[in-house]
C-alpha cells in the first residue's frame, strides 16, 4: 500500500506544472545566492590580499628610511623623520586587523555587512563612538543582501507551502481521496506518506543544489558546510511539519490550508520579530546618538585646555616612566597630543561603557524571546556557524581593542623617554594577535527545530486518529 501511496503522489509531483516551477525558483534562488557570495568572497579576498601587501610595503619602506637615517642622518622638518618615534607612531606604526571570514561567509552575510572586516590600529586612531554598534534586533538581522541566508529564512518556507498546501483537499475537490480510502488505510498513514515522500524529494533536490554550488564556488564541504546543511534540513522539516498539521486540521478546501500555512509564515517571519524589536526598544531604549556625540565632543575640548594635567595623570599611572620625568618636555607637542588622547579615551569611558550596556540588555532580551518565533532562531544561528554574527563582530572588536591599546602603551612609552627607532627596534612593534573566533555547530538550533517538526506531526496524527476509512472523510465523499 505505501508503494501504492508513493506512485500516485509520484504522478502528481512529476504532472503539476507548479511543481515544476517550484523546482526552477528553488534552483534560480540559490544559484543566484550562491553567485552573489562567490561574487563577496572574491571581493574579500583580494581586499585582504591588498591589505597585507600594504602592510609589508609599509614597513619595508619605513626600515629602509631608518637606515639612510643611520648613515646619513636626518635634515628637515622632525615631523618627518622616519626614526622618530611619533612619526613611526602616527603614520607607520599601526597595522592592519582583518575579520577572519569563512569562504562560507558569502553565503551568510549576517552582520558583515554593518560591521567593517578590517581595523587599521595604530597608536592614535581608535573609534571614540561606537559607530558599528547596533542592537541585534530582528529587522536589522533580516535586512541585507539576497543571500542564501535570505533564501532559507524568507523563500523557502513559501516554496515549501506552495508544494505541500494541498496534500488532503486537492484530493477531496477532484474526488480521488476514496479511492486512496478503499485499502483500508488511515487518512493519518496517507498523509504521513506522501509528507514523508516530499520532503525526501525536496531535501535531496536541496542538498544537491547546496552541494553543487558549494563545488562550483570554492566552498570547502567541511564540518561549517555540513552543519549549515544540517540546519537547512532541520528547518525544512519544520515547514513539512507544519503542512502536514495544517492538512490534518484545515482540509475542507486547498485555500483553507494555504491560507493558515501563509499566516503562520507571516507570524513567525515578520510579526514577531517586528513586534519584539519594539518591545525591547521601549523597555531598554538606547541612549540617543546626538547625544554621545555631543558629550565627545565637548570632552575633546576639555581635555585639550587640560593637558598638562593630562600628562600628569599618565605619569601618575605609569610609575615607570615617572622615573624618567627629567627627561620629559611637558611642552613637547608629541607628549602633549598622546597624554591628552589617553585622557579623552578615559573620559568617554563612562559614556561608551553606558551605551554598551544598554546594548547588550537590549540583545539579551532578543536572545531571551527569540525561541518563540523558529525563524529568528534559524537567523542567529546561521550567522553563529558562519561567525557573521553581532557576537562574533564584537569579539573581534575586542580584539582589535585590546591591540590597540598594546600599540599605544609601546609608542606612548618611546614617545615620552623620546627613543628614536632604530631598523632593529621596528620588529619590536607589537604584531596584531590571532583574531581566532569560537566555532559554532548550530546543534541547539537542529535540535529545536526537530523537535518542533516532530510536535506538530504527532498533533496532526493526533488529530486524526479517530479518522479511518470512516469519520468526517468518507462522510464528505458521499
Amino acid at each position: 500500500m505505501i508503494t501504492h501511496i508513493v506512485r500516485h503522489d509520484r504522478w502528481l509531483v512529476r504532472s503539476s506544472p507548479l511543481h515544476r516551477i517550484l523546482l526552477v525558483l528553488l534552483a534560480l534562488f540559490i544559484g543566484v545566492a550562491a553567485w552573489n557570495g562567490a561574487s563577496m568572497n572574491r571581493h574579500r579576498s583580494e581586499t585582504v590580499r591588498q591589505i597585507a601587501m600594504h602592510d609589508s610595503v609599509r614597513y619595508a619602506k619605513l626600515e629602509s628610511d631608518i637606515r639612510s637615517v643611520e648613515a646619513d642622518g636626518f635634515k628637515g622638518s622632525p615631523f618627518q623623520d622616519p626614526s622618530s618615534p611619533f612619526v613611526v607612531a602616527g603614520r607607520y606604526g599601526g597595522r592592519f586587523m582583518c575579520y577572519p571570514l569563512k569562504p562560507i561567509s558569502g553565503w551568510v552575510i549576517g552582520q558583515s555587512d554593518l560591521f567593517p572586516s578590517y581595523h587599521r590600529a595604530t597608536a592614535t586612531k581608535k573609534a571614540g563612538l561606537i559607530l558599528n554598534e547596533e542592537i541585534e534586533n530582528p529587522q536589522i538581522l533580516f535586512n541585507g543582501s539576497f543571500d542564501m541566508a535570505f533564501v532559507l529564512v524568507y523563500l523557502l518556507p513559501l516554496l515549501i507551502i506552495a508544494f505541500t498546501y494541498n496534500l488532503v483537499a486537492s484530493e477531496r475537490e477532484w474526488g480521488t481521496l476514496q479511492l486512496l480510502l478503499s485499502d483500508a488505510v488511515s487518512m493519518r498513514r496517507i498523509l504521513l506518506i506522501r509528507v514523508a515522500f516530499r520532503f525526501l524529494l525536496f531535501a535531496a533536490a536541496l542538498s544537491l543544489l547546496r552541494l553543487l554550488c558549494a563545488v562550483f564556488g570554492g566552498i570547502p564541504v567541511d564540518r561549517t558546510f555540513m552543519s549549515l546543511l544540517a540546519m537547512t534540513l532541520a528547518w525544512s522539516a519544520l515547514w513539512f511539519g507544519l503542512s502536514f498539521f495544517f492538512n490534518a486540521t484545515v482540509n475542507r478546501h486547498s485555500g483553507d490550508t494555504a491560507a493558515a500555512l501563509v499566516a503562520t509564515w507571516l507570524l513567525f517571519v515578520l510579526l514577531f520579530p517586528g513586534l519584539l524589536n519594539l518591545v525591547v526598544g521601549r523597555y531598554h531604549p538606547i541612549p540617543s546618538r546626538i547625544s554621545l556625540i555631543t558629550e565627545t565632543r565637548e570632552a575633546a575640548e576639555d581635555v585639550k585646555k587640560r593637558s598638562s594635567q593630562a600628562l600628569a595623570k599618565y605619569l601618575e599611572d605609569h610609575p615607570e616612566l615617572a622615573r624618567d620625568s627629567t627627561a620629559i618636555d611637558a611642552d613637547d607637542f608629541a607628549t602633549r597630543f598622546y597624554t591628552s588622547q589617553i585622557e579623552l579615551e578615559r573620559t568617554l569611558a563612562p559614556l561608551e561603557a553606558e551605551f554598551s550596556e544598554r546594548l547588550q540588555k537590549q540583545n539579551a532580551w532578543v536572545r531571551r524571546f527569540q525561541w518563540v518565533s523558529p525563524a529568528q532562531v534559524m537567523q542567529d544561528r546561521l550567522g553563529a556557524v558562519a561567525q557573521t554574527d553581532e557576537s562574533s563582530f564584537r569579539i573581534f572588536s575586542g580584539k582589535v581593542d585590546a591591540y590597540y591599546k598594546s600599540l599605544q602603551e609601546y609608542h606612548t612609552a618611546r614617545i615620552l623617554r623620546k627613543r628614536k627607532h632604530t631598523s632593529a627596534s621596528i620588529a619590536t612593534i607589537p604584531l596584531p594577535p590571532e583574531p581566532g573566533l569560537p566555532e559554532n555547530n548550530g546543534g541547539d538550533a537542529v535540535a529545536y527545530l526537530v523537535a518542533l517538526a516532530a510536535l506538530l506531526t504527532i498533533a496532526g496524527w493526533l488529530r486524526l486518529s479517530s479518522m479511518g476509512i470512516g469519520g468526517s472523510y468518507s462522510v464528505g465523499l458521499h
